[in-house]
């Protein structure tokens, strides 16, 4: 996937990304945060 762009600041960390890659991005950081304990994702 490809992030267009990435925007930072203290608390906060935003990303743009094609929507087509909404849902495998939102799983990435899921698992990257241990957001995923019970199995359900989705983007909407």
């Amino acid at each position: 996937m490809a992030i267009e762009n990435i925007s930072t600041s203290e608390i906060v960390i935003g990303c743009i990304i094609r929507r087509a890659d909404g849902d495998k991005a939102l799983r990435a950081v899921h698992e990257a945060f241990h957001l995923d304990r019970d199995g359900t994702v989705g983007a909407g």
